[in-house]
């Protein structure tokens, strides 16, 4: 087992050398799979990850035919652009339309822009 385990680590130590450090998807998947199998019950966040249909289906083995729905992430805005608009907008809102919106004025801080 040890011997077994050596020799894996060697493979991904030459496939990282000849890949600038990184590690190709086919040694990667197998071990991202493993990790999400013990958060099964926590629940987890991928950040800019699956990359593909054919990664998702591999690591969920789930085959994915017509989903219902597919979710674009638009990488053109940054967050901080867009919590800066909401907060100058709710800047801007004229005290009437506040009026009866029963905001308790000693625990509300107004955010600076």
């Amino acid at each position: 087992m040890i011997k077994n385990l050596k020799d894996k680590y060697d493979e991904y130590e030459n496939n990282m050398s000849r890949n600038q450090g990184e590690l190709d998807y086919h040694f990667l998947l197998p071990l991202i799979k493993e990790s999400l199998s013990s958060c099964h019950n926590q629940g987890y966040v991928l950040d800019i990850f699956p990359l593909s249909y054919e990664q998702i289906e591999f690591i969920f083995d789930k085959v994915i035919e017509n989903p219902n729905f597919i979710i674009l992430l638009s990488t053109n805005t940054s967050i901080s652009t867009t919590i800066k608009k909401n907060c100058t907008s709710i800047h801007n809102i004229y005290e009437y339309q506040v009026k009866n919106m029963h905001v308790n004025h000693k625990t509300t801080s107004r955010y600076e822009v």
